[in-house]
């Protein structure tokens, strides 16, 4: 109904432009299989669980500044959110040589953000979603804000943003991109 009626059909894609977007490309039996999918599988874990993609940045409507494509490994992650009962996952992109380039190199948060990552998350905000028993309080900011208030604090605090997804052409929602508290996160802004 909403992409038929002019009206509404135009915000849709008012929508759609006003933030970036991912494009995932991966061979579909990577995801969706009973027999090596992780989608289908998302409680596998470790690196028998990771599996080769495309992965690029798709800027929004009018964005003087370049995305990416880079080749990239993709996990499933999280805890909740790899329920075989909700259909939206979580994902974990990891930039290592065995796929191309060793690190993904962009500015990925705009400002003070690291420009370098072995890895970041695609997170579903699991617990606040629409998928999650069509909760009426739904919000996709709670956890990004609680990031975010902690940077403007001046305390080191993951950076995050929202990104819509696609994956193999096909809209797969709001994603909020956030980096990972890991090793390579501490070096970056720790040293």
């Amino acid at each position: 109904e909403i992409t038929q009626d002019p009206q509404l059909r135009e915000k849709l894609l008012q929508a759609l432009w006003a933030i970036p977007s991912y494009s995932l490309a991966i061979e579909p039996e990577n995801l969706f299989s009973d027999e090596t999918g992780i989608y289908a599988h998302a409680g596998w874990h470790g690196r028998k669980a990771e599996r080769n993609c495309s992965l690029e940045l798709l800027p929004m409507a009018g964005q003087q500044e370049a995305g990416f494509q880079i080749d990239a490994g993709v996990r499933m992650r999280g805890g909740s959110s790899r329920h075989p009962r909700y259909q939206k996952h979580a994902m974990r992109f990891f930039f290592r040589k065995q796929y191309g380039q060793g690190k993904l190199k962009y500015d990925l948060f705009g400002g003070d953000g690291a420009q370098a990552f072995d890895n970041f998350d695609l997170r579903c905000t699991q617990q606040y979603s629409w998928h999650h028993g069509f909760n009426p309080r739904t919000i996709y900011i709670r956890d990004q804000l609680s990031r975010d208030l902690h940077l403007a604090m001046g305390q080191t605090s993951p950076r995050g943003n929202f990104r819509h997804l696609y994956i193999n052409g096909h809209y797969w929602g709001i994603f909020n991109t956030c980096e990972r508290p890991e090793a390579s996160f501490g070096e970056a802004y720790i040293g």
